[in-house]
């Protein structure tokens, strides 16, 4: 249930959250990407969430999340078509550090990243345990 994050994330000054294995409903992500709390996020860690192509797309088009520098989004079930949501957000553009690791992005994920245009700042890519090859 993330109905107490936002009170959460105020009340703190969060910049940091990590929710990996949270084993949250499938909308969480959909919510955390619509929510104007996320804004003083920097680093987000969704590691091992099931997290799928349409709600990897839904992270990539949230301006909630341009202030992030770090998103962890490995050992989900993304694919080459979540990649290239994510290789083609603007709003993901500040990020330095970005996760996929045990991920099946196929060599058309990497592709994507490797022809992004957003990645300007991008200075650590984990790409371990992927099926690119």
């Amino acid at each position: 249930d993330l109905s107490n994050l936002e009170e959460i994330i105020e009340k703190f000054r969060l910049n940091k959250l990590n929710l990996s294995k949270s084993k949250f409903l499938v909308d969480a992500p959909y919510k955390l990407g619509n929510s104007d709390y996320m804004l003083q996020i920097t680093d987000l860690d969704l590691n091992s969430n099931k997290i799928e192509n349409d709600e990897a797309t839904a992270l990539a088009k949230s301006n909630y999340l341009n202030n992030l520098t770090s998103l962890n989004l490995s050992q989900n079930k993304i694919l080459a078509k979540g990649v290239e949501s994510i290789a083609n957000s603007k709003y993901l553009s500040n990020l330095t550090f970005l996760n996929l690791a045990e991920n099946s992005i196929s060599g058309d994920g990497a592709k994507y990243l490797g022809e992004s245009k957003f990645f300007n700042k991008l200075t650590n890519l984990d790409l371990s345990r992927c099926t690119i090859g």
